[in-house]
């Protein structure tokens, strides 16, 4: 496990550490679960990952449009803030969009995973 794991709210308040697992979270209408780790330098099995489970929104009074767009600005300032660790740190930062997948009866799902490796 990686040091600096925390779960944050899509508009970025904080949720409880303690939480049992992704899933946990994830089972909250409207939550992104984010694992934020700085691989330390020497440590080349160390890997640095932003992930964000998957999203379900199933209020039809959801603006989805407005929602989807305000998470994905928020996860491209995540991938901002991991540019900047690679930068400072040498490291090249693979970034893999698992795209987005539009369901049936109002639920949208996104799955985002981004590695930072040494």
């Amino acid at each position: 496990q990686l040091p600096g794991v925390e779960a944050q709210e899509l508009r970025g308040r904080q949720i409880s550490k303690s939480a049992r697992s992704y899933e946990d979270l994830a089972s909250r209408k409207g939550i992104v679960v984010v694992e934020l780790g700085e691989a330390q330098k020497g440590m080349v099995s160390q890997v640095a990952t932003l992930k964000a489970t998957s999203i379900e929104f199933n209020d039809e009074k959801f603006d989805h449009k407005k929602e989807m767009q305000e998470m994905r600005q928020w996860i491209q300032r995540k991938l901002e803030e991991m540019q900047e660790i690679r930068q400072k740190m040498g490291q090249m930062l693979h970034v893999t969009r698992i795209a987005s997948k539009c369901l049936g009866g109002g639920e949208s799902t996104i799955k985002w995973t981004t590695k930072c490796k040494m």
